[in-house]
């Protein structure tokens, strides 16, 4: 098990090849997830794109599911899709609401 950091030590910066290799996704998925804002937090450094040991800590636990069903909403809240209904989420928090259908 890893020692917690201290608050005085500076985090690991990783190259976006080790990040791709610890995620086990191409260096292209990875750019696109940049720009897409999907991914995990980086950070630039002139010219070079570096993401800190932590941030992709916080990435890999933000993904993780109980369920198949689950889905991640753009607040990072998960909800779970009801049976039988396309339309109709129960957030974890229990309470049900409907969502818009596209049209």
């Amino acid at each position: 098990m890893i020692a917690p950091a201290k608050t005085n030590d500076i985090d690991p910066l990783l190259h976006p090849a080790q990040v791709a290799k610890l995620l086990g996704v191409s260096l292209s998925w990875l750019a696109k997830s940049r720009l897409n804002g999907t991914g995990p937090r980086f950070i630039k450094i002139g010219r070079a794109v570096r993401y800190a040991m932590s941030a992709v800590r916080q990435y890999i636990l933000s993904r993780q599911r109980t369920s198949t069903s689950e889905q991640q909403g753009a607040t990072g809240a998960t909800a779970t899709r009801c049976a039988g209904s396309d339309d109709e989420l129960i957030p974890s928090g229990g309470a049900r609401e409907k969502l818009r259908s596209s049209p």
